[in-house]
């Protein structure tokens, strides 16, 4: 019979990794240190990077959809306007800007945005106007951080 502080243990885990990792923990519980589970943080690189006068905290493998960037699909494109670097125990934070860093990405899609209703409207006076409006947007799959 499991004692109810395994049972406890166990979604515990859950909630961090998978149902089959979780079965193969179970197997071999006697061989297992837990504290290195528990204790675990991943250690991940991010940065605020500016671009389209908005402001987008990213890290490497992050798929980000941004106001337009020339460039076909495929095309490397390099973010310069680095705010902030942090993770793996370092900050760097910039004054406006971090100098010497770089967020590299990669153009996956050229697209639009959803159409926004520009409505305007003058009650009493016969006046209205309907404009709609799609905003060009472009993907960008994050390759790198330098800095």
């Amino acid at each position: 019979i499991r004692s109810r502080r395994l049972r406890v243990r166990d979604r515990f885990i859950r909630g961090r990794i998978s149902v089959t990792l979780c079965r193969w923990i179970r197997e071999r519980e006697e061989e297992i240190d837990f504290g290195d589970i528990f204790n675990y943080k991943i250690k991940v690189m991010y940065a605020v990077v500016k671009a389209g006068g908005k402001q987008y905290r990213v890290s490497e493998g992050d798929s980000l959809r941004v106001e337009k960037v020339a460039g076909e699909v495929g095309d490397k494109v390099a973010l310069n306007e680095v705010l902030f670097i942090g993770g793996n125990g370092e900050v760097k934070i910039g004054t406006p800007t971090v100098p010497d860093a770089e967020v590299t990405g990669e153009i996956t899609d050229q697209g639009l945005a959803k159409k926004i209703i520009v409505f305007k409207k003058k009650r009493r006076k016969g006046y209205s106007r309907k404009r709609g409006h799609r905003q060009k947007l472009t993907t960008l799959k994050i390759l790198e951080i330098k800095g």
